[in-house]
């Protein structure tokens, strides 16, 4: 009977927030928030956490990205690559915040494409979600039966 005492006791002492600490200190979930930003929704959709299209290459801008080999039926925000790596995640309260370096040149990056081109939409969250769970039942089961 001791054993199931302790049981429940462990199952009610669960905690959101140390759920979520957990997945802060996994750094490939949080490079895996970053890789769905920037690889999964602005290079191969040319999308934002909304979902929607961020922006379309000019006639001329197609002509020369075509000519490199490079995508040019969506803007990419991927033409020397800074503005990828300069992604980071941190954790705040329990929420997971994506922030980058957006000046390029003279240019904002979000005054010209909006502030949805940092965030996971619908589809990546689902992603995340499934990774998340990965992570936690482990965690989580690891809690509980702790001998």
């Amino acid at each position: 009977m001791r054993t199931l005492t302790n049981l429940a006791l462990r199952v009610k002492s669960l905690n959101v927030n140390d759920c979520i600490y957990e997945l802060s200190n996994h750094k490939e979930f949080t490079d895996f928030i970053i890789e769905l930003n920037t690889k999964k929704q602005l290079y191969d959709k040319g999308v934002g956490s909304d979902g929607i299209r961020i922006g379309s290459y000019s006639a001329k801008t197609k002509q020369i990205k075509d000519s490199k080999g490079q995508i040019s039926d969506h803007v990419t925000l991927l033409d020397t690559g800074e503005f990828y790596k300069s992604f980071s995640v941190f954790l705040s309260g329990t929420d997971f915040i994506i922030s980058a370096n957006t000046i390029k040149d003279t240019d904002d990056l979000i005054y010209k494409y909006g502030a949805e081109i940092l965030g996971l939409n619908e589809e990546s969250l689902n992603l995340l979600r499934e990774k998340a769970k990965n992570i936690l039942i482990p965690y989580i089961k690891s809690l509980i039966l702790q001998r």
